[in-house]
């Protein structure tokens, strides 16, 4: 049995020891830091515990139960939030404005199925077309092509390109089993090493040099754990589920996306729940964010089909903003759902396009304050919306009968609720 003391700095984990002749046979309580290691035993004093916060400056250790029980109840008042939409009309709206179209010159080189778009701090778009010769795609901040990334570029190998980041400053970080890094002019800056026995769905990068990998790693120390930090010399830390919650063989465990939540901290989801976890990347949960709304049931399996049944509800996309607020982006069944003339579950379908995409999805973005949990702003939008890629910008499908397929970007603003 145990408990945790925790402020918004550091993590103080006290629990109670064996004293049955164990490896600490006269301590009722062990001291651990957050990372498993014990520090010390203490006394059988069920009066003496000992607390332990981090600083940048210093650490400070507090030997008395009354500051640690009083510090308890705020704590894990934090550590696990459960956000419900108000009942009464109190929350905010979002309306978008389109900036601009990205489009690919020419029907051979054209968009097949952009799955991701990320955005560096010149405002350049890098979008993934995994399924196109050229997966890589990169526009200016007024949609102009600048140049495209042949898979042979990306790729020592002919596997398939699986996720894009930003890391510093600007270079932009193509991932398959290993990762190619590009600068801002596009020059291929160096190859990186990083998980060949692991299929990837998503990565951050941090300025330290960490890559944090939302990923399925076939071996044993890895398995069952969907998020790993590689560090620069190769070193692996594995975290996230693992024992706590088994991997029940679907990627859909693992398919989810990641954003940045300010110096080595980040958010992380999967597609098939409506939660949100902050971590570190040494593996260390922070805070967990439960939102519960009806349209938005916990599912396990899903074939991926979205032209014989109406599709589950999946969230794709978070961004942390400059104010520390939550923005999350999740793809819906469309209102006016309809299957595909001619198809049915017994035979194989083609892979579907964007027109498909665009017409069986709709997008609810909504807007969550973390520190309390609170519901700032939701809005259900028509159309598909693939990511958010900055605090006020997200980028949707555009498609339809006799054009190209195409990606268009969005301006959010707020719209109070007295004005909705």
């Amino acid at each position: 049995m145990g408990f945790k003391c925790s402020n918004s700095r550091g993590v103080a984990a006290l629990t109670e020891a064996r004293t049955d002749g164990g490896a600490f046979p006269n301590a009722d309580f062990l001291d651990f830091v957050t990372d498993g290691t014990v520090i010390r035993p203490l006394s059988r004093s069920r009066w003496a515990h000992v607390g332990r916060w981090r600083d940048k400056a210093h650490e400070l250790r507090c030997a008395t139960a009354v500051l640690c029980f009083a510090l308890a109840p705020a704590a894990f008042a934090q550590q696990h939030l459960v956000v419900r939409t108000p009942t009464a009309r109190s929350v905010a709206g979002v309306e978008l404005t389109r900036v601009t179209t990205l489009r690919s010159p020419g029907r051979e080189s054209a968009f097949v199925l952009p799955t991701a778009v990320v955005r560096d701090e010149r405002g350049v778009l890098y979008v993934l077309d995994w399924m196109n010769p050229s997966p890589v795609w990169v526009f200016d901040a007024t949609g102009k092509l600048l140049r495209s990334i042949s898979r042979e570029r990306a790729l020592e190998d002919n596997t398939i390109v699986r996720a894009l980041a930003i890391g510093a400053p600007d270079t932009l970080h193509v991932l398959s089993g290993g990762s190619v890094i590009f600068d801002a002019a596009g020059r291929t800056v160096r190859r990186r090493d990083v998980a060949t026995d692991a299929s990837i769905f998503g990565f951050l990068v941090f300025p330290n040099g960490d890559l944090v990998l939302q990923a399925v790693v076939a071996t044993p120390g890895g398995f069952g754990y969907p998020l790993h930090t590689i560090g620069t010399r190769g070193e692996r830390v594995s975290f996230g589920a693992g024992k706590s919650e088994a991997f029940d063989g679907h990627p859909t465990r693992v398919m989810g996306s990641l954003a940045h939540a300010g110096g080595n901290r980040f958010w992380a989801n999967t597609i098939r729940e409506y939660r949100v976890r902050l971590w570190t990347t040494k593996g260390e949960l922070q805070r967990v964010i439960d939102r519960q709304v009806d349209w938005f049931d916990p599912w396990t399996e899903w074939d991926g089909r979205i032209d014989v049944a109406p599709p589950p509800p999946r969230l794709i996309s978070t961004w942390q903003d400059r104010a520390g607020r939550l923005i999350t982006l999740t793809a819906v069944a469309a209102r006016d759902w309809a299957p595909v003339t001619g198809r049915n579950l017994a035979r194989e379908a083609p892979p579907p396009t964007a027109a498909e995409f665009e017409r069986a999805n709709d997008s609810v973005l909504e807007i969550i304050d973390p520190r309390d949990g609170s519901l700032v702003a939701t809005q259900r939008i028509r159309g598909t919306m693939i990511a958010i890629v900055a605090d006020s910008l997200v980028v949707g499908l555009s498609s339809g009968i006799g054009k190209s397929t195409g990606l268009d970007v969005w301006k959010l603003r707020l719209v109070p609720p007295q004005a909705r």
